[in-house]
């Protein structure tokens, strides 16, 4: 598919009233905090079979996957 077709594609998927946009907006109140890679952990507790703590390392180790879905947002974007 070419990137005509692809933006006409995503274009007419777009919700009345929607504007499309490329850039996803960064939307957070006050600063971002910065985290040492060094002390961040990940934890899963509380009510299930096996507890699980992984570092920063082993986090990002874990599989991923990328998913390529539209986003509607109540602000107007897409």
């Amino acid at each position: 598919m070419s990137a005509v077709d692809d933006r006409r594609d995503r274009a007419s998927r777009l919700p009345p009233g929607q504007h499309l946009t490329t850039g996803l907006p960064v939307l957070h109140a006050g600063t971002v905090p910065r985290v040492e890679a060094a002390s961040w952990d990940f934890t899963v507790g509380g009510l299930v079979g096996e507890p699980l703590c992984l570092d920063f390392a082993s986090f990002r180790a874990l599989p991923t996957r990328e998913v390529v879905a539209d986003i509607h947002c109540v602000t107007r974007w897409s």
